[in-house]
């Protein structure tokens, strides 16, 4: 799963990873997940708590980055 800001979409972190990954029957199962993030050095570490939701189809027609 890769973590992604969509320029159109501002204030949203989404994950993006293939419909048949693993990971995505996990998440349905058990919808409450945690986001992590982190310094460079370490020192500094935030959780945030979230629920899954999947988004089965997503056109992009901008250019991202």
């Amino acid at each position: 799963m890769s973590p992604v800001f969509l320029p159109r979409l501002k204030g949203a972190l989404y994950a993006v990873t293939a419909a048949n990954n693993e990971k995505v029957r996990h998440l349905e199962s058990n919808p409450r997940v945690s986001w992590i993030f982190q310094s460079k050095s370490l020192d500094k570490i935030a959780t945030i708590p979230v629920r899954f939701r999947r988004y089965r189809r997503l056109l992009f027609h901008e250019r991202l980055g």
